[in-house]
């Protein structure tokens, strides 16, 4: 007996819940881009909270503690800070072949 593939959900906008193989091509793209904005805001809002710890902290152990999360947090890219779901979002534009920069790099 086959199996159904079971099929990630996206909440859209307006709340509704629509399966990531039902999304219109716009929709799809929309939503990668999207999520790729909220990855680089969260970073550098991590980035932010690290610096303004930094002048917080007083102690050599704590400054080189903070000093290494910053160290690390500039060094890392926005795909750290992408949700599960962008792959699967990748995964289908892929698969309809669909234009996108990030598509062919995330979604393999």
């Amino acid at each position: 007996m086959s199996q159904r593939k079971v099929t990630k959900l996206w909440k859209a906008g307006d709340g509704t819940k629509v399966r990531i193989c039902d999304m219109g091509d716009q929709h799809l793209l929309n939503a990668i881009a999207m999520l790729e904005r909220f990855a680089e805001a969260n970073r550098d809002a991590e980035l932010r909270a690290a610096y303004a710890m930094e002048q917080m902290l007083h102690g050599d152990i704590a400054t080189l503690c903070i000093e290494q999360d910053i160290s690390a947090l500039e060094q890392s890219d926005n795909e750290e800070f992408l949700p599960p779901i962008f792959q699967d979002l990748c995964r289908e534009a892929s698969r309809r072949n669909l234009p996108f920069d990030m598509v062919q790099e995330a979604g393999k």
